[in-house]
């Protein structure tokens, strides 16, 4: 009778409270009815650590898709760490545990997490994250964090505006005029993107095409 938006989070949420109350047998059975996500396989492998079987659910943790998985409690925090330490390859372990932190107001420690996730995986959102923390104290590593969260996700417009709209905060006109124009070509139903290219038209003194 689970059938609301995020069924997996009302999943965790009751396996979480077994797991405090001690009682991780319960939580597994909660885990085992849950549909298929991220999380929910890294607190299975975790609440199974001591077994032979943690290694392949780990395994299968890493291998889901991080799309829109955002997690958020504090008691996920020992699941992370310990996926990151055991398999110090999979950077999906340390970019949710970046986000939990974060979630927590520990930025530095988002930001270490982030760092340590390195600047091989084909996912935007952890580049869009780790630069977002960066604006203000590295400008430089913001900026290209958006850049390759651009070439990796030249698919999504977002990723375009990420870029154009802080190399225009950073006083690069030109460079975000052509992401403008090119993101506006691209993607000619989005909005945002034509604000962002009269913007940009407006930086660079080209009132009329604003």
């Amino acid at each position: 009778m689970i059938r609301n938006e995020l069924p997996h989070e009302t999943y965790l949420e009751i396996a979480v409270d077994y797991a405090n109350l001690k009682l991780p047998t319960d939580a597994l059975k909660v885990l085992a009815l849950a549909p298929e996500q991220a999380e929910i396989r890294y607190w299975q492998a975790w609440l199974q650590r001591d077994k032979p079987q943690a290694a392949q659910l780990l395994k299968k943790a890493s291998a889901l898709s991080a799309y829109l998985v955002f997690p958020f409690r504090e008691e996920s925090v020992p699941v992370f760490q310990w996926a990151a330490k055991t398999n110090p390859d999979d950077w999906k372990a340390k970019y949710y545990l970046g986000l939990v932190y974060w979630g927590l107001r520990r930025a530095d420690d988002a930001r270490h997490e982030f760092a340590a996730c390195g600047n091989t995986p084909d996912f935007a959102p952890l580049y869009v994250s780790r630069a977002y923390l960066a604006r203000e104290s590295n400008p430089g590593a913001a900026l290209a964090d958006y850049q390759r969260a651009k070439d990796v996700g030249s698919d999504d417009w977002r990723n375009w505006r990420h870029l154009a709209s802080y190399s225009l905060e950073r006083g690069l006109n030109a460079q975000a005029l052509a992401l403008a124009s090119e993101a506006a070509r691209k993607f000619p139903a989005e909005d945002q993107l034509k604000v962002l290219l009269a913007r940009a038209d407006l930086a660079n003194g080209q009132f009329q095409a604003a």
